[in-house]
């Protein structure tokens, strides 16, 4: 559903630079799953056969780089989170060392404003280490395996099946005239 989706339409028609609506592009658009997989075998219907493959392709690619983006925005919002936190914690520590720094060395809140500072130490080294793993993240939505083979010959009309339907319903047709006639 999300190859077929207006999002991915719209990044296709942009690679396409197609003139039509994204909506009417996305009807062109066949998608199959094979069993066990992940991978996605997109179709894509045209007049010509040329451009049937190149839709096959830019709906491929946009999906991708929907994928891919997708991935950095979500990436992004950990990052702004841990980054806060990181605000959060640095405020922390300043506000312990003025504490600390104010108090004498035989104070009895001491050792709980050390153990303050030495968790919030702690955990400002976990968000950071969080946010250069982040940052350091590949973000791959996917590849494209193998483009579409051009068409050797259409989809539609269907020869075979035209002319064995013609010749049942002719027989079909024969056979009600045969017997309105007896």
């Amino acid at each position: 559903q999300l190859v077929r989706s207006t999002a991915i339409a719209a990044g296709a028609a942009s690679l396409l630079r197609a003139t039509e609506a994204p909506d009417d592009l996305a009807r062109g658009v066949a998608v199959e799953v094979p069993p066990n997989t992940s991978v996605l075998k997109i179709k894509y219907t045209a007049p010509d056969p040329s451009r049937a493959q190149m839709g096959s392709h830019a709906f491929a690619e946009a999906y991708l780089r929907n994928r891919d983006a997708t991935a950095q925005a979500d990436i992004d919002a950990q990052v702004a989170a841990l980054t806060s936190k990181v605000k959060q914690l640095n405020a922390t520590l300043t506000q312990v060392g003025t504490r600390l720094g104010n108090l004498s060395e035989t104070s009895p809140q001491r050792p709980a404003l050390e153990s303050q500072r030495i968790t919030a130490q702690n955990q400002l080294n976990n968000v950071s280490e969080k946010i250069n793993d982040l940052t350091t993240v590949t973000v791959s939505g996917g590849t494209i395996i193998s483009d579409a083979r051009l068409p050797t010959a259409p989809t539609k009309p269907n020869r075979t099946l035209n002319l064995a339907t013609g010749a049942m319903l002719g027989l079909l047709l024969g056979f009600a005239v045969a017997v309105a006639r007896e």
